[in-house]
């Protein structure tokens, strides 16, 4: 009898389920995670985060951030005893996958669910993140440097996997005789293997198979707009309320050498103040200008921004009011100018090779700079 071309799919074996009491399932729980260092260096002390399911960012990127939390499947930080089977048997249940287990004992699906509760709040390991780990160096909101860890998230390799394997089965069914017929467009879908664990990748986390599996994309190429980037960037985030450092700078200067010649001491002048003021109107202004420049770039392309609004529902009523003038009140005035004012004097530029900040500001400028918005 000759052989048919290709084997059916076989019927994958059920795996035996082994109950652990309801301790057992909490303590795994509790120092479950979605970010774990061990997937960057096996050989780094374990670490791992665990984000708390009320905290998604309204962002346009699919991560594990900007999803519904319970959809990520979690991990462990460190394979100790029977912990990866522990957590494996969580996500599980947690994720209806329970398919692949026989007989599940009512009593471990009763604990496990009693997890969620847990599972759903945030954690930090407590220890230090390991040395072994890469650092970059980002500035935050006022300009200080921060030192950030990135670390990957296997549960949402394996999520993406997992949808890259439904579209194969669903688009390229076999045939009678255990063929695919239409698999030129998942030929096309390029992967690459990179060895993440090492010989024993279950020592360093249940999924972290699944980010071996490397997408490959090409660069995108902005043919439709080059400015979307910069459109999404200011819907989402606003626009940061700081100074031109450049006229800053000049301001500084100027106040310096009005000090110098009146041995450190400020003289009341109304030339002094009318100075000042003429500085603190050209930075609000300047601020303005370039503020209405990106408000324009919005509305250019408003039709591809969602619900055709000009900013995110999400972002503070300063930065909605600054995008969006009509929105504009004496209050929002006033907050802004508090908050222009707080930069001014506070911000530090390099002047004659030193970093410096205004010296002898006054409320008075509060007035100056909401004159402007008038």
């Amino acid at each position: 009898m000759a052989k048919k071309k290709g084997t059916q799919k076989k019927q994958t074996k059920k795996e035996v389920w082994k109950s652990f009491t309801a301790d057992e399932y909490q303590q795994a729980a509790k120092e479950m995670v979605h970010f774990s260092a061990k997937s960057v260096n096996s050989n780094t002390p374990a670490f791992g985060i665990r984000l708390d399911k009320s905290l998604n960012l309204d962002l346009p990127y699919v991560a594990a951030s900007t999803m519904e939390r319970t959809y990520v499947p979690m991990d462990y930080t460190k394979n100790v005893g029977k912990r990866a089977t522990v957590v494996k048997q969580i996500n599980a249940i947690r994720h209806q996958k329970s398919e692949q287990f026989q007989n599940i004992p009512q009593a471990d699906i009763e604990a496990i669910l009693a997890c969620n509760q847990t599972l759903d709040l945030g954690y930090l390991s407590e220890n230090s993140v390991g040395i072994r780990l890469r650092q970059i160096i980002l500035q935050d909101a006022n300009g200080n440097d921060v030192a950030a860890t990135p670390l990957p998230c296997a549960g949402l390799s394996a999520l993406i996997n997992g949808r890259l394997d439904e579209e194969y089965e669903t688009e390229n069914p076999m045939d009678s005789e255990g063929n695919r017929k239409n698999v030129t467009r998942f030929i096309k879908r390029k992967r690459v293997y990179l060895g993440i664990g090492g010989a024993n990748p279950q020592n360093v986390g249940l999924n972290v198979r699944a980010m071996q599996k490397t997408l490959i994309f090409k660069v995108p190429i902005a043919n439709i707009s080059p400015d979307m980037r910069q459109v999404l960037a200011i819907y989402y985030k606003g626009i940061p309320i700081k100074p031109n450092k450049k006229i800053l700078s000049e301001f500084i200067r100027w106040q310096g050498q009005v000090l110098e010649r009146n041995f450190k001491v400020k003289p009341s002048s109304l030339d002094i103040s009318e100075k000042e003021n003429d500085f603190l109107i050209k930075i609000t202004r300047d601020f303005l200008i370039n503020a209405e420049k990106k408000v324009n770039l919005l509305k250019k392309h408003i039709e591809k921004l969602p619900d055709k609004k000009i900013c995110s529902a999400k972002l503070p009523f300063i930065q909605q009011a600054l995008l969006d003038s009509s929105l504009r009140t004496m209050e929002w005035r006033r907050e802004f100018s508090r908050k222009m004012y707080a930069e001014i004097k506070d911000t530090l530029v390099w002047v004659n090779h030193e970093q410096m900040a205004l010296q002898n500001s006054h409320l008075d400028w509060l007035d100056v700079i909401e004159g402007v918005l008038r």
